[in-house]
């Protein structure tokens, strides 16, 4: 193995802002696009690409053109934006952006795609009360961008920058507010999807996300899934009910301490962050009542007394970890409860190791009243690092 280290280059994606217009070159007003597009306005701008408003002469429609910015018109990001244009215009699904076309210019390249009047989410937090949403509204608009991140996944392609920016708030004459998932600008195959004829992928060395919203998977420049969005997708969830990112002590700091957070921090809970928000700590719909001849079981808070029985055999897994690796000060547990009460536990995704066999054994108990469907969690525990022991 080689002694030198790989250099990471952390490039951070910013939003679509409205109010870089007055920034940016206005030579492209008036002309047309490959015979076809006729630049009408600016309507905003990010780091990647200009947006503007076309008048596309061929359909007679109004459409958003967004352009690569000339500088940053390498062939790889040519292709990616061919790509993004490609992944949206493959999944057909009312909550994401319908693309018409896309195609190459002298010196940059372009997507034709719907023109949606809103603002993007995050914009629209900054206008209501405490920069957040009640928690029924949010269902109302976040769960339909959810299904429609999920028609992205099931046609096979990860996002890799849900954030608040990159989801649109539609509003159409006579309707309610819609939300719409925009921006496939990192859109990249599932790696359990991937093969080599694929699409181009991230130069190695090279990380594109937005900090705030990444996965830890790509915080720690790992290959990403559909679990990536997922975790993005909670934090925007998390950030439009609080009114803040769960971790917005690290706003202004360098990137990499927004990293270090994603992977070893755990966030302030919800609960805490929006104590006065009242959202419901279990949405399920209630259990029907009993008979009368039988009295109503008791609501048992079961996750918080397995959590509190997990705490208690913290020296058990302290001695599963010395015997097994040693110098670990945070170890996270797996645990799956099955409806017979039965709690097992295993270090995630390495089911059959030594180390798991050991936390099954000094874990595995029954609860008191077995949940009504299997559970699963991640028990964090913080542990003493110390010395491994010899073979």
């Amino acid at each position: 193995m080689s002694n030198t280290s790989t250099k990471f280059r952390l490039v951070a994606v910013d939003d679509l802002d409205p109010e870089q217009g007055a920034t940016v070159e206005d030579d492209l007003i008036g002309s047309t696009i490959v015979g076809r597009y006729t630049i009408q306005a600016h309507l905003g701008g990010g780091g990647m690409a200009e947006v503007y408003r076309a008048r596309d002469e061929q359909l007679g429609i109004d459409v958003a053109i967004k352009m690569l910015r000339p500088e940053l018109a390498t062939g790889e990001m040519r292709a990616r934006l061919v790509q993004e244009a490609r992944a949206a215009a493959q999944v057909r699904h009312p909550n994401l952006v319908r693309v018409f076309g896309t195609g190459k210019t002298t010196h940059s390249a372009y997507i034709a795609m719907e023109l949606l009047g809103g603002p993007n989410l995050e914009t629209y937090l900054r206008e209501r009360p405490g920069g957040r949403l009640p928690w029924n509204e949010v269902l109302e608009l976040l769960l339909p961008a959810l299904a429609a991140l999920h028609a992205v996944h099931e046609r096979g392609d990860v996002h890799r920058d849900i954030k608040p920016g990159n989801i649109l708030v539609a509003h159409e004459p006579g309707c309610p507010p819609r939300t719409v998932v925009i921006d496939l600008g990192l859109v990249k195959p599932d790696r359990a999807l991937r093969d080599v004829a694929g699409p181009p992928t991230t130069e190695v060395g090279r990380v594109l996300c937005t900090p705030g919203y990444a996965s830890p998977e790509q915080a720690a420049q790992l290959p990403v899934d559909r679990r990536s969005d997922v975790y993005s997708m909670a934090i925007t969830l998390y950030r439009v009910l609080a009114g803040r990112a769960p971790f917005h002590n690290a706003r202004g700091k360098p990137i990499y301490v927004w990293f270090h957070h994603h992977v070893n921090v755990d966030p302030t809970l919800l609960v805490d962050a929006a104590g006065d928000a009242d959202i419901p700590v279990n949405a399920a719909p209630e259990q029907p009542a009993a008979p009368p001849e039988q009295p109503a079981a008791p609501r048992i808070e079961l996750t918080a007394a397995t959590h509190r029985e997990l705490a208690r055999r913290l020296h058990a897994v302290q001695v599963c970890a010395d015997e097994d690796i040693g110098n670990l000060e945070r170890l996270a547990v797996a645990v799956h409860i099955d409806t017979t009460g039965r709690v097992s536990a295993h270090v995630p995704n390495a089911a059959d190791t030594t180390l798991s066999r050991c936390l099954s054994a000094v874990l595995q108990h029954r609860t008191p009243t077995p949940p009504s469907r299997p559970m699963y969690f991640v028990h964090n525990y913080n542990l003493r690092a110390t010395t491994p022991r010899s073979p």
